[in-house]
Formats: structure tokens, C-alpha cells, sequence
């Protein structure tokens, strides 16, 4: 459901069994009506977050949980999407119950893996995981154990697993602070040739 209309979509022209809801648009816009779009740079449940992060790594614990459970808050007095109800584009629902969104009252390392984990949900399909796994140093673990494994579901719409994606990603990083993985594209040839710099790891 978009704006109060089922929706289908071809999954040839998907890259997995699933659709992004945050980022779809029910019609595509004309060229000159595009710039009235709102364009999402940052949320503000991401401020909180990285509020209540920071506040971690500089041992203000309790402000930290303040901000985690800010965010959390909002979640256990939520609405369903707007243009839940079908025929209803500007139409919000509220939950049959309220949803299980408990205060965090962890502390120390549980604390920070709460933090970690609410970014996770909270943001999730907003294009901030994978970044969030690079700077924490676990992208290679964290792909490897949904990535590096057989095809599953049997159908034809099953989705591609990716052998040795752990191993590729380290072939192609630099090694950051902590012995961190920082994956990395190729520098484009001509720049290389043209200026000595350096190529990436392995290309």
C-alpha cells in the first residue's frame, strides 16, 4: 500500500525479494515538478542517535540512554505509514496495541550495542548500514554470515548469494585504525597514469 493504493512490482527489476516503502515514489515525477519532492538528507531520529553515540564514547551514559530512548519513544506512540488505508493517500492508522519498544536501561558495552542495534532499525533501507558496519569495523563479519552461502528458497525468485564476499571485501580495503577494513573502488586509470597516484588494493 503507497498513498492509499495497492502497489506490485517486477521483480526482474529488483535486486531482492524486497521493496523499499521509504524511498518509493507512487508516480513518477515530470522534470519540472521534481524539485517540489521533499529530498531527505538527514533525519532527525539520526541526530538523536548520533547524540546518544557520542554521548557513549564520552562516558555520559545516562544522557546516552536519554537520547536512545527519545527515539524509542517516538516508535511505541507511532502511526502506521501514511496512506496505510487503501483509498486514503493522506490517511494514518494507529496500531491494534502498542508496540514493544521498551526504555533501554543497559549500561556499558550492552549499552553501545543498543545504540548500534536502534540504528539499525530505526534507519533501516536508508542507506546508513553499511556505513555503520565500516566505521565499527564489523562489515566483513556481518556480510559474510547473510552473503557467503548457498542460494535460498528454491523458487526462481530466490535471491543471489555471493561466495567469498568477506575475503573479496578484504582484498579490496585499506586497513584503518583498530585493523579496521575500509573497502574501496578502484581509482579511475587515467587519473592513475596521469598523476602516479597509487592504485586501490588489487586492481
Amino acid at each position: 500500500m503507497l498513498y492509499g493504493v495497492p502497489m506490485k512490482f517486477d521483480r526482474s527489476e529488483q535486486g531482492s525479494n524486497y521493496l523499499n516503502r521509504k524511498a518509493a515514489i507512487p508516480i513518477k515525477p515530470s522534470l519540472t515538478k521534481a524539485a517540489n519532492k521533499n529530498i531527505l538528507v538527514m533525519r532527525y531520529a539520526d541526530i538523536l542517535l548520533i547524540h546518544a553515540e557520542a554521548a557513549y564514547y564520552t562516558g555520559k551514559e545516562a544522557e546516552a540512554r536519554q537520547y536512545l530512548n527519545m527515539v524509542r519513544e517516538r516508535a511505541r506512540n507511532s502511526s502506521y505509514c501514511k496512506g496505510y488505508v487503501n483509498g486514503n493517500p493522506d490517511g494514518y492508522v494507529m496500531p491494534v496495541s502498542t508496540p514493544n519498544v521498551p526504555n533501554v536501561t543497559a549500561t556499558g558495552t550492552a549499552l553501545l550495542t543498543a545504540i548500534l542495534k536502534e540504528r539499525r532499525l530505526e534507519l533501516a533501507m536508508e542507506f546508513n548500514r553499511m556505513w555503520d558496519l565500516i566505521r565499527t569495523g564489523t562489515l566483513v563479519d556481518a556480510v559474510s554470515k547473510v552473503k557467503d552461502t548457498d542460494r535460498i528458497g528454491g523458487g526462481s525468485n530466490d535471491e543471489a548469494r555471493h561466495e567469498g564476499i568477506g575475503e573479496r571485501i578484504k582484498n579490496h580495503a585499506l586497513i584503518g585504525k583498530d585493523g579496521k577494513y575500509i573497502p574501496v573502488l578502484p581509482i579511475p586509470l587515467n587519473e592513475v597514469q596521469n598523476w602516479g597516484i597509487e592504485q586501490n588494493p588489487n586492481y
